[in-house]
């Protein structure tokens, strides 16, 4: 899959389950398929500076029993082959671009498991965290994102 692909996907609209100092979560659904979107913030002094970043099919959602066993076996975040990557990375990118905007943490960080992930995750941060105001560190499968100050 080429970077292009990933966002030339219009995002699918986001129904904000909660929006707080410490934590926001959110659903939306690509064909048929819930989705849920976590940004938590990190505990201690530093809550409101340090967001973490995740999503996953909703399990507790509608699934189609075939779905229903690609996703049981598999951990939380991993891949299942549904062929929505462009829909579901632009959604959780426009989901992310609304709560930086919002919050303005300083650091934003996440991880991949599966190395296609992180190959697209290490070019996801080269090419888009400038234009959202942070300097990308990527080390293995662990993503941060620091904002320029």
């Amino acid at each position: 899959m080429k970077l292009i692909e990933v966002f030339d996907s219009k995002p699918a609209p986001i129904k904000w389950v909660s929006k707080s100092k410490r934590k926001w979560v959110g659903s939306f659904d690509i064909e048929g398929i819930p989705y849920r979107l976590f940004f938590n913030s990190g505990m201690g002094r530093a809550f409101d500076s340090n967001w973490e970043v995740s999503f996953s099919i909703d399990q507790k959602g509608k699934l189609s029993p075939e779905l229903k066993d690609k996703v049981k076996g598999t951990k939380n975040f991993g891949i299942v082959g549904t062929g929505n990557q462009g829909k579901v990375f632009s959604t959780v990118m426009a989901g992310l671009k609304e709560m930086i905007k919002s919050v303005k943490p300083k650091q934003i960080q996440f991880s991949a498991e599966e190395t296609s992930r992180m190959k697209l995750y290490k070019k996801m941060v080269a090419k888009f965290a400038p234009s959202l105001g942070y300097k990308p560190v990527a080390t293995g499968d662990y993503f941060e994102l620091h904002r320029k100050d």
